[in-house]
């Protein structure tokens, strides 16, 4: 067995000199490195910062070419309205043009399809879902999520008490499919929260702000005025909407260029929503049709005006 020397005290004064040499040499070669460091997390950062600013550039320019093209749904006018419904695709995992598909602004407020809420849930994986009673008086969905479960019913009395069901509504048209996805809707929001984000349906969104307007696929805010029907169009309009139809109908051609500038004067004034603005459009191009092009007014070089 090899013999155990023990430390000299030459051998230990000299260890203690030399670890707080190496303690400082540490401290003093992190102090050099903190600068550096800072430093190049700074210039990470603003990479990352630049990245996104870039990325919301590009984006915002996509959305105005696709807000210009007119094909987008009403309402959808302006590229900051194109991106806000861009942005919220984005966050539940939606392309650009599924995105606009599925989901609605109302009242300020985005909502998505019933289909699309049924596509979230179905795609995480998580939830199972299953059928019940089904017919055009009622609808039952059990939801199970782990050892979750739930089981809702909704009828076609509760969609008449809540005023839902409305003649030429899709509640009379599809009563099957609007109970469907009223009971989905409502499963979805005790067992997966988490998965829909939060989201309500369009035709949730609409009757809980008092909503009847159903102008094309989508409807942007709600008016505080009272609203009354014009059957011309289908839809239930303000008395704004009401007075602007019937200055239309009855224009002359010196009148209706005048119409055009007012009503995006008020669409700017928020007076009328996106969608209603289109119809009063499409109703000034029907007018043209009738009473001929507005005759063009010009200014000679002396001041003097031409027809």
């Amino acid at each position: 067995m090899a013999p155990t020397t023990k430390p000299t005290e030459k051998a230990k004064s000299q260890k203690q000199e030399t670890e707080p040499v190496l303690e400082n040499k540490v401290k003093v070669e992190a102090k050099t490195d903190a600068p550096e460091v800072k430093k190049k997390l700074l210039a990470f950062q603003d990479t990352e910062l630049q990245r996104e600013l870039e990325q919301f550039k590009f984006d915002l320019k996509k959305c105005g070419v696709l807000a210009e093209s007119g094909l987008l749904p009403p309402g959808i006018d302006s590229a900051s309205k194109a991106y806000l419904v861009v942005q919220q695709g984005k966050e539940l995992g939606f392309g650009i043009m599924q995105s606009f598909a599925n989901i609605h602004v109302i009242n300020g407020r985005t909502s998505i399809s019933a289909a699309a809420m049924m596509a979230l849930i179905m795609r995480s994986g998580e939830v199972k879902i299953e059928m019940g009673d089904w017919s055009e008086e009622s609808c039952e969905v059990t939801m199970t999520r782990k050892e979750s479960s739930i089981t809702v019913v909704f009828t076609i009395e509760e969609a008449k008490k809540a005023g839902l069901v409305r003649p030429a509504s899709n509640w009379v048209k599809y009563p099957k499919d609007m109970l469907k996805a009223r009971a989905i809707s409502r499963a979805a929001r005790v067992i997966a929260p988490d998965i829909i984000q939060g989201m309500y349906t369009e035709d949730e969104l609409q009757n809980a702000f008092g909503l009847t307007t159903e102008a094309g696929s989508r409807a942007t805010s709600v008016q505080d005025a009272k609203k009354i029907e014009n059957k011309e169009l289908g839809h239930v309009y303000t008395d704004v909407m009401k007075k602007l139809v019937d200055e239309i109908n009855s224009a002359t051609e010196d009148q209706i260029s005048d119409l055009e500038y007012r009503i995006s004067r008020i669409a700017k004034q928020e007076l009328i929503t996106g969608a209603e603005q289109l119809d009063l459009n499409n109703l000034v191009k029907a007018r043209v049709k009738q009473i001929g092009e507005p005759k063009k007014v010009t200014k000679s070089p002396k001041g003097k005006k031409k027809k």
